[in-house]
């Protein structure tokens, strides 16, 4: 089976960060979430048309820490959407991961932040 990164968005409140992760059909019962309070957080799951079936996997470090005991997570039929507490309320992140690693290709907010960097 073909191991794929799945698509993903992101969106924050001062107190949390929403991750929705796109992965159509995928099976519930075999959904793997990790998370970590230093801001670690992996993705594992089958999905895909039911004559296409994938692994995705997603392996992301955040930019700062959450609060993992608090944080949520629940399977739809489109996608996986994980509800990350944030470690400290506060101000806004300024971006989703941490300084120095770019945004994958997969994050459509990344590639909309990159266009502005262009110019584009």
């Amino acid at each position: 089976m073909t191991v794929l990164t799945p698509h993903f968005a992101w969106a924050q409140r001062k107190d949390h960060v929403r991750i929705t992760v796109d992965v159509p059909n995928v099976d519930k019962q075999g959904v793997i979430v990790e998370l970590e309070d230093r801001g670690h957080v992996f993705f594992k799951g089958v999905g895909g048309a039911s004559s296409d079936k994938h692994q995705y996997e997603l392996s992301i470090d955040l930019l700062r820490g959450i609060k993992s005991d608090e944080s949520k997570w629940s399977v739809g039929a489109r996608n996986v959407v994980l509800i990350l507490v944030k470690g400290e309320s506060g101000p806004y992140w300024e971006r989703l991961l941490q300084e120095g690693k770019k945004c994958p290709l997969h994050n459509r907010l990344g590639s909309l932040e990159r266009r502005r960097r262009r110019g584009g």
